[in-house]
């Protein structure tokens, strides 16, 4: 969130640049109209910026809501342990999606990320997510069938990154079952998801296996 906009209330983590001149005064106004505490970061030396971040760790109300209300709940695409897996250590959101009815799908990643999952596999995402989070998290782990083309694989191997291995036993075992689905955009020159295709994905599951169906 940037300076000058607004920090919800159904927001559980914000980062917002503000004056430090201004912290104190500014912090103390957001904290009361949040209900948070929020602490004050310099960004550099002499610098006339800070980060203001909120920290509650306890899931909001709204958010707990959302998740029981759900039809399908999707982890993912995103960095395992700086994107997906921080949404988990919330207090309460965990046990919301195991509780959930909801279909489950985790969306795994098309290639490795250097300095956080180089030479993992998705069973070893997947094993992380329910290390993480607990039995039951994940219904279905969603991957990618497109092809990574070579020039490509030659880009991301200059920075440790590899194709996703996908080893379909081994992940069932965890209790989730694998689906292949071509999911990446041929367009963008990166080995990304494609947000229709992931899209399109996700409701042909939903419409396959989901027990509550609502379209």
């Amino acid at each position: 969130v940037r300076k000058g906009q607004e920090v919800k209330q159904g927001d559980s983590l914000a980062t917002f640049d503000i004056d430090v001149s201004r912290a104190d005064r500014e912090a103390l106004e957001r904290a009361e109209t949040i209900g948070y505490p929020l602490f004050v970061k310099p960004l550099r030396a002499g610098s006339s910026f800070g980060i203001t971040k909120v920290t509650e760790k306890n899931a909001l109300p709204a958010a707990l809501e959302a998740i029981s209300q759900a039809e399908v709940i999707l982890l993912g695409p995103g960095s395992l342990y700086t994107s997906v897996i921080p949404n988990l250590l919330v207090d309460g959101i965990s046990e919301a999606i195991m509780e959930s009815p909801a279909l489950k799908i985790y969306v795994c990643n098309i290639m490795t990320q250097d300095g956080e999952t180089e030479g993992m596999t998705a069973q070893d995402h997947v094993a992380a997510l329910l290390e993480h989070g607990g039995p039951g998290l994940v219904n279905l782990c969603l991957c990618n069938s497109d092809p990574v083309g070579r020039e490509l694989l030659e880009r991301y191997s200059a920075e440790d990154a590899e194709p996703m291995a996908v080893d379909r036993r081994e992940i069932e075992l965890l209790g989730a079952e694998v689906v292949f689905r071509p999911l990446m955009d041929m367009e963008c020159g990166y080995a990304r998801h494609s947000g229709v295709k992931v899209a399109q994905a996700v409701v042909e599951l939903y419409q396959q296996r989901a027990d509550t169906k609502i379209f």
